[in-house]
Formats: structure tokens, C-alpha cells, sequence
């Protein structure tokens, strides 16, 4: 007798396809959280780099880090050629000082030390057309969970940013090299008390939308169910990485206290509740 080869049947054939249907269900949400973790993981592999670029400057400029320093950046009336007029990068380029693109900012130094032989400023290379370049240079000054496209490289250069209060405590403020612009403004590292405790940077999702990316404050950082509801698209891994004075980052459900200003209760993307009092936040300024 001759084998005649058995044809599945429609039944089988349901039973297999409803079987993988299953294995389908329990894999997918298993490789979108493999996906976040490696988003996340990448993330904070950003921050690492970013943070060995600064100890290079550092080490070369006395222990202090450009933040918002017109007074090293460019002259916008000297930029040539200019930023396209009637650009948002042009009107940004044209100030002086608070929120100009002619600073030279943390994450233009990082850009140099890194490799970047480009201009020096986000105005002066918008005016060049370097913009593109630059974004895809310096990919690690992106966090892989921010959507970018949204934001205009003329005007912004990063998402990660340094907390206002956190700015302004250890600020330093130099000598007046020029009339009118103001005085050298730089970030003193070496004076942090206990750097492994403080916020360098963190990941963000710039809500003021201007030009000076160290400008995190509390809208975007402190109330963290807030900022993941209200852009779904653009973060997709719960938690935000924090880059501390002493080079460790961490990833956390909610913002540490050292970012500075956190006063009331927040509820965090994982429905947890905390509370900073006014004394509670004037014992760590006092540490600061």
C-alpha cells in the first residue's frame, strides 16, 4: 500500500493558530518591557557618557562647568552667517543671556570634548545648517523614550537638564570680561558637599520650551504622575534616570529630594504618594 501523506485538518488547524494566538499574548508585554529596560538601560549609558565628558572639562577648567555663560559663548550681532530670519532660532539667538541660544551651555562643552569639531553654540550652528550633524553626533544627549522630532534644533540641543535650584546653589559668578554681558556664570562641582547625594542632571521633557536647558522645575520633575500623563507618547519608561555630582546614576520612580523645591504631595506614574514639608525641604537646603 502506498503512504499518503495526512493533511491537517480545519480543526487542527484552528487549535495551532489559537495556540500561538496564546503564546503571542503572554510574549508581547514580555518583550515591550524587554524593550523598555534597554530604552531605559541606554538612557542612563547617555548620562554615563555625559558625565565622563564633563570630568574632562573639569579637569581643565578649575572644577567648574558653563551654565547659561553668555559671557563664553557668542556675540548673536557677530554670528555668521546668522540663524534663518524669521526662524524661532533667530528670535532665541538675538537675546543676551537668560534663555539665549549664543551661551555656551554644559551640553556644548560636552559636544567638544566628545568629538564634535562643529560651532561651538546651538545659534551659531543653526546659522551654519550644522543642525542635523550635531543630532546625529550626539545621539547621547538624547533619551532614546523622548520623541525629538517635536523640538527644533535651532532652539534645543538636549533633553536632559540641570534643576533650577540646583543651578542656582552652586552657581558661581565671575568678573565682567565685557560691558553689558553680564557676569561669567559657571556651575562650581568641586564645592557639592556630598555629590552622592545631589542631582546633576536628569532626563526631562522641557515644559518651560525655551532655550536654557538647565531650567528643569518642579512642573516637569516633581509631580511625576502629572508629567507622564501628559505626554504618553514621548516617555514610555516609568521612572526618570538621574545623573548625581559624583557620577552614579539612578533610575527612580520618584524625583529625589535633592532636586530642590519640592513642597505638598506628589502621587508617582506608579500611584504612590509622597510628601515634602517646608521643614523637611530647609533641613537639606541647609546641607546644600
Amino acid at each position: 500500500m502506498r503512504n499518503r501523506s495526512r493533511a491537517f485538518t480545519l480543526v487542527e488547524l484552528l487549535v495551532v493558530i489559537g495556540i500561538i494566538g496564546v503564546l503571542a499574548s503572554l510574549l508581547m508585554p514580555v518583550v515591550a518591557n524587554a524593550r523598555k529596560f534597554a530604552r531605559a538601560v541606554q538612557c542612563a549609558s547617555n548620562l554615563h557618557q555625559i558625565d565622563i565628558a564633563c570630568e574632562i572639562y573639569l579637569s581643565h577648567s578649575g572644577g567648574k562647568l558653563p551654565n547659561n555663560s553668555y559671557t563664553m559663548g557668542d556675540n548673536p550681532a557677530t554670528i555668521n552667517p546668522p540663524p534663518p530670519p524669521g526662524t524661532l532660532g533667530a528670535s532665541y539667538a538675538q537675546q543676551r543671556g537668560y534663555l539665549s541660544t549664543s551661551n555656551l551651555e554644559w551640553f556644548d562643552v560636552v559636544a567638544v570634548v566628545s568629538g564634535w569639531q562643529g560651532h561651538h553654540t546651538v545659534a551659531a550652528r543653526d546659522g551654519a545648517g550644522e543642525q542635523d550633524a550635531f543630532r546625529r553626533q550626539t545621539a547621547y544627549l538624547w533619551c532614546p523614550d523622548v520623541d525629538s522630532s517635536q523640538d527644533d534644533p535651532g532652539v534645543r540641543a538636549t533633553n536632559y537638564g540641570i534643576c533650577r535650584n540646583v543651578s542656582k546653589a552652586y552657581n558661581w559668578q565671575g568678573s565682567k570680561p565685557a560691558p553689558s554681558e553680564g557676569p561669567l556664570d559657571c556651575l562650581r562641582f568641586r564645592d557639592v558637599r556630598d555629590p552622592a547625594s545631589v542631582v546633576f542632571l536628569a532626563e526631562g521633557r522641557f515644559w518651560n520650551g525655551h532655550a536654557d536647558a538647565y531650567d528643569l522645575t518642579n512642573e516637569s520633575l516633581a509631580n511625576v504622575s502629572k508629567y507622564f500623563a501628559s505626554t504618553p507618547a514621548r516617555i514610555h519608561h516609568q521612572g526618570l534616570n538621574y545623573l548625581y555630582f559624583d557620577g552614579h546614576v539612578s533610575r527612580e520612580g520618584t524625583p529625589p529630594h535633592s532636586m530642590g523645591g519640592e513642597l505638598g504631595s506628589f502621587t508617582t506614574s506608579d500611584g504612590d504618594t509622597y510628601t515634602i514639608t517646608p521643614a523637611a525641604d530647609a533641613a537639606f537646603r541647609n546641607q546644600l
